[in-house]
């Protein structure tokens, strides 16, 4: 006998046309679903890197000023330690020393050596 064929699309047994043009639609969709989200996705990662970016700004501004305060508490130390030990002329004083920093965050001390109270930047 004669063999007849069929195409798949043609099979009753087969998916029909509708139904793989509806599955195709459906797999449309959930791609442009997909790719919205990730669009939102990217702009969210986007803003986080720039927040992250000026954070390590004002870290890296906090780490020099810290920085050069250190320094500068570094040579009070010094400077009380030679006034407590005659410095330069041999001559011990008897003081105190205190160090602070005033509201614009620059450091000062003030220092009393006999009585005598004054301040340097």
């Amino acid at each position: 006998g004669a063999h007849e064929y069929s195409s798949p699309s043609m099979s009753s047994s087969g998916p029909s046309n509708v139904q793989v043009q509806s599955k195709i639609q459906k797999q449309d969709q959930d791609l442009e679903e997909l790719s919205s989200g990730l669009l939102a996705l990217k702009g969210v990662s986007q803003s986080i890197n720039e927040t992250l970016e000026r954070q390590n700004e004002v870290l890296d501004q906090l780490e020099t000023s810290a920085d050069i305060n250190n320094d500068k508490v570094k040579r009070v130390i010094r400077r009380a330690g030679r006034m407590n030990n005659g410095g330069k002329t041999g001559k011990t004083f008897k003081g105190w020393v205190t160090i602070g920093f005033n509201k614009d965050g620059k450091m000062y001390y003030l220092k009393a050596v006999n009585e005598k109270i004054g301040m340097e930047e």
